[in-house]
């Protein structure tokens, strides 16, 4: 007996539809950063430097991170998407707390002292986004803005709210689709930075080549365009 095909869906196709009419050029050039993405990440790790464990596993989450800004976009939920972009400051601390023994050094030899070694960055979050190259120019979108969404904060609530002429208020519901399709091209923006990182670190076998395809792809889907929705 032949089984059925699950009848389940989760999404909104009528939201499928209308992201794929405003993210058309996208859509057609995605092949190419999938191409990226299985040259990139779809391997064995070699090294066992930590560094390199480092920058391949931590590729690898920023690689999920922007298939869920994917998803959600796709789906109208721009909120949703946007709060994904955040930089992830707070895992970074936490992470530096849990390993900060292995950067200390002697400071005072007699008296048995310690200091953080002068290779830890001792530069505030946002200052060394700012000196990070291309990412410097994403703090807007990709961490100031997720940042009114990702906490209570008073902007959250109220981008929310809209006052009636009856003198009520109402809770604005429905899709974001602008900010699903900004939130979109910022995490574009981010996941090709991360695949550099990538070519960087490791010498990878023809991903210059489809990087640089991805590159001039991302230049003419930010030039397209496009239609501001709600």
């Amino acid at each position: 007996m032949k089984t059925q095909p699950p009848q389940f869906i989760a999404g909104f196709p009528i939201e499928w539809e209308d992201f794929e009419q405003r993210n058309r050029l996208f859509l057609e050039r995605y092949s190419h950063l999938s191409e990226a993405f299985n040259i990139a990440f779809n391997r064995i790790l070699a090294k066992s430097e930590p560094i390199e464990k480092f920058v391949f596993g931590y590729g690898q989450l920023c690689r999920e991170d922007f298939l869920e800004v994917f998803l959600l976009s796709a789906n109208g939920y721009g909120i949703g998407a946007t709060k994904l972009l955040r930089i992830r400051e707070t895992e970074v601390e936490e992470r530096f707390v849990s390993v900060k023994k292995r950067f200390m050094t002697t400071d005072c030899k007699k008296c048995g002292t310690e200091k953080l070694h002068h290779n830890w960055n001792k530069l505030d979050f946002v200052t060394m986004a700012k000196k990070s190259g291309p990412l410097g120019d994403l703090i807007l979108h990709g961490y100031f803005g997720p940042l009114t969404q990702a906490h209570s904060h008073p902007a959250t609530l109220t981008s929310r709210l809209t006052l009636l002429e009856s003198g009520g208020i109402n809770f604005v519901s429905g899709p974001q689709r602008n900010m699903a399709d900004v939130a979109l091209l910022t995490a574009h923006e981010i996941v090709l930075c991360v695949l550099d990182v990538q070519k960087k670190q490791f010498d990878i076998p023809d991903l210059p080549e489809r990087l640089q395809v991805c590159h001039t792809d991302l230049e003419e889907i930010r030039n397209e365009p496009r239609k501001k929705v709600l």
